[in-house]
């Protein structure tokens, strides 16, 4: 029995031993955990693999967003793009390092730690605006017709025909009249300080969209030209204070005019425009208004909003009657409405006591009411068949 006891607590100590051996055999297998390090540490294109550079251009990398940004210059290929990168010890990174990737969007990659887990970065390329004479050079190359005799590979701004810069970098003003130019480029809208855009006589079809960047322009001539309608963006442009769009293809003034509350001058003359919108009358600023030889067929009542105006030009329209309203122009000097179909004219013209220059000829006239016989004018221009009332 004591034989039988002895070899029992044998067996139970070695069992015991065997548990201990293998509890420090775990142990071990802790010790040897992998690691879960999975970062980008640094994103760069190297001029020495990127043909398109000129330098080094090294990324920007937020790890709390998992977001690489990187800024090229102006005129850079980004579709074949070759980024070098670091990355946490015992990781792996896809795309690889060194990789070519078109670059147009934004791009992940992927970093895999030794444990397997994974995060995912997404590259974004951005390309810096030009720089003014960089919008030059695109204004150039998107006329091969031209005639600006332009050399910008030397010299100032300033030495540009037609161009204009207080401090020789940044353009403030464009005289392009008469270039053979038919297209603006979208890069118009890098010229921010531009305050003068003058480019009439010349075969322009349409505006770019990006017009509307240019929210330091105060005077946009375009007469002379062969545009066909305008981009919502060009209203856009509440500093202007004169725009003249006269001499093309234009069918109609949209409301959007109305935004437009600083314009002094608004040119219209020789296109098919039928009406005017109501919001016209929110132009309170306008000191000249010249429509003349379209198609309007009526005036809004709101022109009568327009009191600081001196000059209303319309003749050579399709009108048939003016609004009693105008009686409200008290500032009008000059008002020409000849070679429309006024059959009659609003006593109430007779109210405009600065008015100096009136012009009603060739309209199926056949009296003047006495009123506006009456008014101190220095050119009264009618046709000998109409009369003054009694």
């Amino acid at each position: 029995m004591k034989r039988l006891s002895i070899i029992f607590l044998a067996f139970f100590v070695l069992a015991s031993c065997s548990k201990g051996d293998d509890n420090n055999g775990d142990n071990n297998a802790g010790g040897d955990k992998k690691s879960d390090a999975k970062a980008i540490t640094t994103f760069t294109f190297l001029a020495d693999d990127n043909v398109a550079l000129a330098d080094d251009v090294k990324a920007t990398i937020d790890e709390g967003e998992k977001a690489i940004n990187a800024e090229v210059p102006f005129g850079t290929d980004v579709t074949a793009l070759k980024a070098t990168i670091t990355i946490s010890e015992k990781t792996k990174v896809s795309p690889e390092s060194k990789t070519t990737q078109d670059f147009t969007e934004a791009v992940e990659y992927t970093v895999t730690a030794e444990d397997g887990s994974q995060v995912t970065y997404a590259v974004t390329v951005s390309i810096t605006g030009p720089t003014d004479r960089q919008v030059l050079k695109l204004l150039l190359d998107a006329n091969p017709d031209n005639i600006l005799g332009w050399n910008l590979d030397e010299g100032e701004l300033n030495d540009l025909e037609g161009v204009y810069s207080m401090d020789g970098i940044e353009i403030d003003s464009l005289i392009l009249f008469e270039k053979q130019l038919s297209v603006i480029p979208p890069s118009i809208g890098e010229l921010s300080n531009l305050v003068n855009l003058i480019a009439s006589g010349n075969a322009i079809t349409q505006l770019p969209g990006q017009i509307g960047e240019l929210s330091n322009l105060r005077y946009l001539s375009l007469d002379d030209n062969q545009i066909t309608d305008l981009p919502d963006s060009l209203w856009k442009l509440t500093n202007l204070e004169l725009l003249a769009l006269g001499d093309n293809s234009l069918t109609s003034l949209p409301a959007e005019v109305g935004a437009l509350v600083n314009l002094k001058l608004l040119e219209f003359s020789n296109n098919p425009i039928v009406s005017l919108p109501e919001e016209i009358g929110n132009l309170t600023k306008l000191e000249r208004l010249t429509i003349f030889n379209n198609d309007l067929t009526s005036l809004p009542t709101s022109i009568g909003n327009l009191a600081n105006l001196r000059i209303l030009f319309l003749s050579g329209n399709e009108i048939t009657a003016l609004p009693s309203e105008i009686e409200n122009l008290t500032n009008l000097n000059s008002f020409y409405i000849e070679r429309n179909q006024l059959t009659s004219l609003p006593v109430e013209i007779g109210n405009l006591s600065v008015l100096r220059d009136l012009r009603i000829r060739s309209n199926p006239l056949t009296s003047i009411p006495k009123e506006i016989c009456d008014l101190d004018l220095l050119v009264f221009l009618r046709d000998d068949t109409t009369v003054c009332e009694q």
